[in-house]
């Protein structure tokens, strides 16, 4: 044989070689691939389950069943509950009389930067604090 020719034969060899590596490699990638898709698969699933699991446990009417249920004593807040800024010293007194620093008359009105309290729907808005450079 001649030198070329076993140059040449060594190249289709090293050749079919490599061929063959990146062939079991890809088929190799290829599987990694296919588990993947299908474990993506299963989390979108997954996701779709636990979606339509969020939106039946957040039915409003499911709540309330719910917390009347299990919170029996829950009620809804009554406006007398309410109060003044400047007076929530004076409420949260549990003494027999004021407490000293805090002894304002009734004629006088709350402090500036204090606002009112208002319940959502109540037909006094909350007083407006006066914003810093106006006039």
């Amino acid at each position: 044989m001649r030198p070329t020719s076993i140059i040449w034969l060594g190249v289709i060899l090293a050749t079919g070689a490599a061929v063959f590596s990146v062939k079991t490699a890809v088929a190799g990638l290829e599987e990694e691939l296919l588990a993947v898709r299908k474990e993506i698969a299963r989390d979108h699933d997954a996701i779709h389950v636990l979606k339509a699991e969020w939106s039946y446990l957040n039915q409003p009417t499911r709540l309330a069943d719910l917390a009347k249920r299990h919170l029996p004593g829950l009620q809804p807040i009554a406006t007398v509950q309410y109060a003044e800024l400047g007076r929530l010293e004076l409420l949260l007194w549990k003494g027999g009389e004021a407490p000293p620093a805090a002894t304002p008359s009734s004629s006088q009105p709350p402090p500036a930067g204090s606002a009112a309290v208002a319940s959502v729907g109540s037909s006094t808005p909350p007083a407006a604090a006066p914003r810093k450079g106006a006039q």
